[in-house]
Parts: structure tokens; C-alpha cells; sequence
């Protein structure tokens, strides 16, 4: 029998791949700026035996994590890949950990070797990037289901964005008018639609005009998220959907796929639309 997946025309084998990909990244910048300390610690005298017990530690988890990213190979599958990669964060965790107290070791020891301090904070941050990034996979694959309640649409998109932290460069033009109610699971709705408020943000440089309408249009209430940017390339409009597509560096390409599940689940369906005036997505549910 087929997947959901298959179903959706997805290529697993293809989408194993840049899973792989996408999570050795951040895992080979770690191994690249622990090396760096390292061998900046090895030249100080004397030698700080504890910091080079820690790196280690550090040394070890990259190592393991390295294997466990070579056993995620095309042929294994998605979801044993998944579940490969999701081990990842026993590695993390240990990286995490020793990381916190070198940080502590070295600040304890002035004067701090500022180059060191900047590999150090490389870490850091590339250990949150693997995390966000396992947290995106392991999100996508394992959503199935929802819970849906009927509620007010327009007082909905209200509230989200009036709590969203829009940068300062940033205008928000609203236009509201459903006056329906959507059959909807606000967590799951809401993380949705942050998801396009901040590639809005992105895709502006933080400076521009994002607007948000909704109406009701055919028994459905319909929502429009649209930025002053550049707007979708060709490729972009046809794959934005798409797992792991992104056009833009450092990025998981996973925020827009989520996107469509979540509406998808909420038996609505989320288009990118080409514009003249920046990207524009709609995102259509039945109304409740």
C-alpha cells in the first residue's frame, strides 16, 4: 500500500537524501570550529587538561553523530531515516552539555582568546540549528491528525497578529472581512501562519508591507498572505510546498511544507499564487 507520501507524488528516495543533507550541515560546522578550539587550546601554556577533556566529549558526540548521519542512506527508507536522524539528539545533547562548561572553563580564564569565544558561540548556535532542524522533521512526518473546534476567523487572525513580533521596518495592512466562523485547531493554525509571517519578514529584509485579508467565498473562508518582495521565482512557485525546497541559504525549506499539512489536515488547501506585488499565499478552509 502506498504512503500518504507516495500518495502526494513526493520522491522518498530524493527527500531521504536532502534530509541527510540538511542535518549533516550544521553537524560539520560544529566539527570544524571544535577543531579550531582545539587546536588553539593545545598551543596556550600550560595546558588546561580539563577544556581538553571537554573537547573530547565534544570530539566523541561529533563522531557518533557523523556515523549516525553515513547509516542514512537513500535505499534505508524514509522512515528509518527519520528515525536515524531523530537519534541525532543523544549526540546533541552530550555536545550541549560539554559545550556549557567549556564556555564556563574558558571565560574563567582570562584574558578570553576572542577567536576562540567566536568558535565557541559557532557551536552554540549550530546546536540549536540541528535542533530546530529535527524538531521541523520530526513535526512534519509525525503530524496526522488534529482536533478541530469551530471558531471566529476574523477575531483568530486578529489576535495572531497583534502578538506577532513583526520587525520594526515592517507594516501590517489588515482586511478582515470573513465574518464566518472555520472549523480550526488554533495552536496548529497559528504555527501555520507564523510560518508565512516570518518568510514575509525574510523576504523583505525586514522592511516592507505585509497584508492580510480574509473574506468568504463559496462555502469556504478564505485567508491571503501577501509581502511587498520580490515574489515567487518560477521554481519557487511550483515547489514552494515542497519539503526541504528553499531558495534561500541556511534555510530548511520546511516552513512552507508544514504550512500545507496543517491546512491540508484541516481539509483546506494553501497555493502560492504569482503577483506583482510580492509572494502571495491563500489558504482556503471550509467554513464551519
Amino acid at each position: 500500500m502506498a504512503t500518504d507520501l507516495e500518495e502526494g507524488g513526493v520522491d522518498l528516495t530524493a527527500m531521504t537524501s536532502l534530509m541527510r543533507h540538511e542535518v549533516a550541515n550544521p553537524v560539520a560546522v560544529i566539527g570544524n570550529s571544535s577543531y579550531f578550539v582545539k587546536n588553539r587550546l593545545a598551543a596556550k601554556v600550560p595546558a588546561d587538561e580539563k577544556a581538553a577533556a571537554l573537547l573530547g566529549d565534544m570530539e566523541s558526540a561529533i563522531r557518533e553523530a557523523t556515523a549516525n548521519l553515513k547509516s542514512i542512506r537513500p535505499e534505508l527508507g524514509l522512515k528509518p531515516a527519520i528515525a536515524k536522524a531523530m537519534e541525532l539528539d543523544s549526540s546533541l545533547k552530550t555536545l550541549e552539555k560539554s559545550l556549557a562548561s567549556l564556555k564556563t572553563r574558558v571565560e574563567a580564564r582570562p584574558p578570553v582568546d576572542e577567536k576562540v569565544a567566536k568558535h565557541l558561540n559557532i557551536i552554540g548556535l549550530e546546536v540549536t540549528r540541528a535542533y530546530g532542524i529535527l524538531e521541523a522533521i520530526d513535526f512534519y512526518f509525525k503530524l496526522k491528525s488534529l482536533s478541530p473546534q469551530p471558531a471566529d476567523l476574523d477575531a483568530f487572525l486578529e489576535e495572531l497578529l497583534s502578538g506577532h513580533p513583526f520587525p520594526d521596518g515592517v507594516k501590517v495592512k489588515k482586511s478582515l472581512q470573513s465574518k464566518a466562523k472555520a472549523s480550526m485547531e488554533k495552536p496548529l493554525l497559528a504555527r501555520a501562519l507564523k510560518g508565512l509571517l516570518e518568510n514575509c519578514c525574510e523576504a523583505m529584509a525586514s522592511a516592507g508591507t505585509v497584508t492580510v485579508s480574509s473574506k468568504t467565498e463559496k462555502g469556504q473562508v478564505v485567508i491571503e498572505i501577501q509581502d511587498s518582495g520580490p515574489g515567487f521565482s518560477p521554481e519557487a512557485l511550483a515547489k514552494a510546498f515542497t519539503p526541504f525546497f528553499t531558495t534561500r541559504e541556511r534555510k530548511l525549506g520546511m516552513g512552507l511544507a508544514i504550512t500545507r499539512k496543517i491546512v491540508t489536515l484541516h481539509k483546506g488547501k494553501a497555493l502560492a499564487v504569482k503577483s506583482a506585488g510580492g509572494a502571495l499565499v491563500r489558504i482556503s478552509l471550509p467554513a464551519a
